[in-house]
């Protein structure tokens, strides 16, 4: 029985891989740029929803052409998992690419569409995503990419006003740590709770 359950759970597919079946099977073939639309249109509501993704989703994506509609830049999937707080589509992209998280302190993202009076969004402590900016040395860098092999999250510094770069810089995994430490959990008083 043990196994049938087991055997059952893991052939079960996650609410985001359900939705991104659906829209592929389903989707009219009259055009590809129809199709590619609706494919994206369902990836981007599947993370914004908080619908569950499961490790391996996105190898599994990979069936799906997503070449073609999820574009040359990938890391908007991962900007806007940390953004709407999908924890799974989170550790999903984390296992798919192999990253560890660059945690970082004073976090904010840039101008977003949203219904919100304000599109951005500001974290006290929080992964680093592209488009977001962190404060480093009194200015506000911002992120533009990661390179997971090597273990860094590349960063820029911008001239206001202007869109080329005027510092490039990779953090390593232990500046981020040292720059951004995480905060000291608070010692648990053993006396609370109990009556005098």
């Amino acid at each position: 029985m043990t196994h049938t359950l087991d055997a059952l759970a893991a052939s079960r597919k996650s609410q985001a891989m359900t939705l991104l079946t659906l829209v592929w099977e389903n989707c009219g073939k009259r055009s590809w740029q129809s199709i590619n639309y609706a494919m994206r249109d369902a990836l981007t509501l599947a993370i914004r929803s908080g619908m569950r993704f499961s490790a391996g989703d996105f190898a599994r994506c990979e069936k799906f052409r997503w070449g073609y509609w999820v574009g040359s830049d990938r890391e908007w999937i991962y900007t806007e998992a940390v953004v709407n707080e999908n924890e799974s589509c989170i550790k999903a992209w984390e296992e798919y690419t192999g990253r560890t998280p660059f945690r970082a302190n004073g976090v904010r993202s840039g101008p977003r569409w949203s219904y919100l009076h304000t599109g951005s969004i500001f974290r006290a402590r929080e992964r680093m995503a592209v488009c977001f900016s962190f404060a480093y040395m009194g200015t506000q860098w911002v992120v533009t990419g990661f390179d997971d092999q090597a273990g860094t999250v590349r960063a820029a510094l911008y001239k206001r006003g202007s869109s080329k770069p005027k510092k490039l810089k990779a953090f390593t995994h232990k500046e981020i740590k040292e720059l951004f430490p995480a905060p000291k959990k608070r010692p648990s008083n053993p006396a609370a709770g109990k009556s005098e």
